[in-house]
């Protein structure tokens, strides 16, 4: 997350820091639902019961 957070917020073209730095963190959380959406896909797939 902390790597997404810090590549979005450099390569934001926001004038104030605030609102890039609000960008960034928007973009890691949004990216780090989207990995446990599909882990949670996954693990209801493979995932088995005993019988």
């Amino acid at each position: 997350m902390v790597a997404i957070a810090g590549a979005a917020t450099k390569s934001s073209h926001a004038v104030n820091a605030v609102t890039a730095l609000n960008e960034g963190f928007q973009q890691a959380f949004f990216w780090s639902g989207i990995v446990a959406f599909i882990g949670s896909v996954l693990a209801l797939l493979f995932v088995r019961t005993r019988k």
